[in-house]
């Protein structure tokens, strides 16, 4: 991955074939059936998203960086826009987990 405004290496990405996308969702699958998240209650989930949504505004300025390095983006889009926008997503989704209880509840 290089930067575009100065085309400096910043990051490497690998590509995935066919057979490391389907060893990638076996794992995906095995780990979520087996592993704690789908055990997890809607507030458990919504916790650790809000944790998440947390993590990414105290390092916001870090992340911002990253963004401005990697796509170019001016890095008062990427600091007053996208980062914000990012946790404000997962917030978004956190919150659904209680609409959709309260949904059920009233049916």
């Amino acid at each position: 991955m290089y930067n575009p405004a100065d085309d400096s290496l910043v990051g490497e990405v690998n590509l995935a074939g066919p057979a490391e996308v389907d060893a990638a969702v076996s794992a995906a699958r095995e780990a979520f059936e087996t592993g704690p998240w789908s055990k997890f209650t809607g507030a458990q989930r919504a916790a650790l998203m809000n944790k998440l949504a947390d993590l990414i505004d105290a390092n916001g300025d870090e992340i911002a960086k990253a963004e401005v390095q990697a796509m170019g983006q001016p890095i008062a889009v990427a600091s007053g826009w996208i980062i914000p926008a990012a946790s404000a997503t997962w917030r978004h989704y956190a919150g659904q987990f209680f609409e959709e209880r309260s949904a059920i509840s009233r049916r």
